[in-house]
């Protein structure tokens, strides 16, 4: 009678364990099919020239601030998000919503300044919720699905983000140009060229 007893528990056992590996092997599957392969792109950054140049310096806090208040003035239907600058990295924070609950969003990017003024973005880590996911894949996904600002750029196979501050609209008709993005130093410098 005992025998039977602990062959049932040993059965119930393999029995969870099995349907248990078989959901895991399904949500892989489903994983895969829901994000899209990585693209190899090529891009090239431009040189602009301007006349009139202006050095506008600045620190993380005030370029925090300035950040807020762009995106406070974005018009409500697009997904609300948070860009903050730290001391050792540049943190992007918004939400998704997956079967009904909002999954919140963590990217973590390291700034580089290219030789012609344009930032470039080194995607370092990216979470959804709990779960660490690949960064190519996701940058994959928002390069086909999220609509962008002309002047961004994503490269999924590179892991970044390319921001060609150069082809950004204003009303001045100016060229932006970064010259230094040193977060440890808390110094962010930028020119301003008026054509």
């Amino acid at each position: 009678m005992k025998f039977q007893e602990i062959n049932r528990w040993k059965f119930a056992f393999f029995t969870l364990l099995g349907m248990v590996i078989l959901l895991f092997i399904i949500a892989i599957i489903a994983f895969n099919r829901l994000f899209p392969s990585i693209e190899e792109t090529e891009w090239s950054i431009s040189q602009n020239e301007g006349n009139a140049v202006f050095t506008i310096q600045t620190t993380r806090d005030d370029l925090n601030q300035f950040l807020a208040t762009m995106i406070e003035q974005m018009p409500e239907e697009n997904v609300p998000y948070e860009v903050t600058i730290e001391e050792q990295h540049i943190q992007f924070n918004s939400s998704l919503s997956l079967l009904g609950n909002n999954v919140p969003m963590e990217v973590y990017l390291q700034p580089e300044v290219h030789d012609n003024g344009d930032l470039i973005l080194q995607v370092n880590s990216f979470s959804l919720g709990i779960f660490q996911i690949p960064s190519q894949q996701i940058l994959q996904l928002a390069k086909n699905y999220v609509e962008l600002p002309e002047w961004v750029h994503i490269h999924p196979s590179d892991n970044r983000v390319h921001l060609n501050v150069n082809e950004m609209d204003n009303p001045y008709g100016a060229v932006i140009a970064f010259t230094k993005f040193d977060l440890l130093q808390d110094e962010i410098e930028l020119e301003v060229r008026i054509k």
